[in-house]
């Protein structure tokens, strides 16, 4: 038998960033986003304000896109800071700036992450800058929060 409804109207609603009902209600909370300055960085950022966080620190390696998504918050939530994510010093710089200047941090969002120019044949360098972005910022950032 088929159904009377097309597939249109059974499909269930787009998907939205919604930490509160996924158990965790970021109210109050100091938020931290790599790659905060564009893309999924940035729409992390805005739900993460949306939904109440006390500050929202958006880190990019732009500081001008990350000040853009910051001024576009809620008067004082957005904290905007310029980092190179595959340096285990910035992220460490970072931590010590948001605890400083906000508040103890209780959500890291590792977001930023890079392409690869290439493949296969790629010069070591090249693996070792996306291994340090796209892997290795999840270790420097817990070796310094924990």
């Amino acid at each position: 038998k088929i159904p009377s409804q097309s597939l249109a109207e059974s499909a269930p609603p787009p998907c939205q960033l919604s930490f509160l009902t996924m158990g965790y209600d970021v109210a109050g909370k100091c938020c931290v986003v790599t790659g905060g300055g564009s893309g999924i960085g940035a729409a992390l950022c805005r739900q993460f304000a949306q939904s109440g966080a006390a500050k929202v620190a958006v880190v990019d390696m732009n500081l001008a896109a990350a000040q853009a998504v910051a001024d576009s918050l809620p008067a004082g939530v957005g904290l905007a800071l310029a980092a190179n994510c595959g340096s285990e010093m910035d992220l460490r710089r970072v931590i010590v700036e948001v605890e400083f200047k906000a508040a103890p941090i209780d959500v890291w969002a590792a977001n930023a992450g890079i392409p690869m120019n290439g493949g296969a044949e790629s010069p070591n360098e090249e693996w070792d800058r996306i291994w340090k972005v796209n892997v290795m910022q999840i270790v420097f950032t817990a070796r310094h929060m924990v």
